[in-house]
């Protein structure tokens, strides 16, 4: 009976010492599904990014938005075609990305992200521009802040 109290004892200060970390330490968005998926898709865009400067000011209903909250880029398809997508983060906690190609329209949604998202491009040296993600969660804190680098293509 006495070994049974210790054990109760110990397996409680443990599962207080979790709670109180996990209240003390932000939740980690690196390690959520959605959050993973979004950052790989966008990396996975910005390295098949085409020509020196592939990101547009404006395309089409995405005219008049908000450019923080908007990058519209050109890639390469896997057939060797190109396409232009649209990463939409004007939704507080959607990411949304939207593909046109040739008449084809494509959409992918993530829920669940955090509520603040902004995106914009910027020169780098020795890039040809630089995407900057950065997330706001609910609290107002830092849940994502990300830089990705376009291959440079002549």
């Amino acid at each position: 009976m006495s070994i049974l109290t210790i054990f109760l004892a110990i397996l409680f200060q443990l599962t207080l010492e979790m709670w109180q970390w996990q209240k003390k330490l932000p939740v980690d968005f690196h390690k959520h599904p959605q959050i993973i998926a979004v950052i790989a898709r966008m990396r996975r865009d910005v390295l098949d990014a085409h020509t020196l400067t592939p990101y547009y000011e404006e395309y089409d209903e995405f005219a008049e938005s908000d450019e923080k909250k908007t990058l519209i880029l050109e890639t390469v398809t896997e057939g060797g075609g190109t396409q232009v997508i649209v990463w939409d983060f004007s939704k507080p906690g959607t990411a949304l990305r939207r593909a046109y190609n040739v008449g084809n329209h494509t959409e992918w949604k993530a829920l669940g992200v955090p509520i603040d998202f902004t995106v914009w491009t910027e020169p780098a040296s020795g890039h040809a521009q630089t995407v900057y993600l950065r997330a706001i969660d609910k609290e107002g804190r830092i849940a994502i802040d990300q830089v990705f680098f376009p291959r440079t293509t002549q």
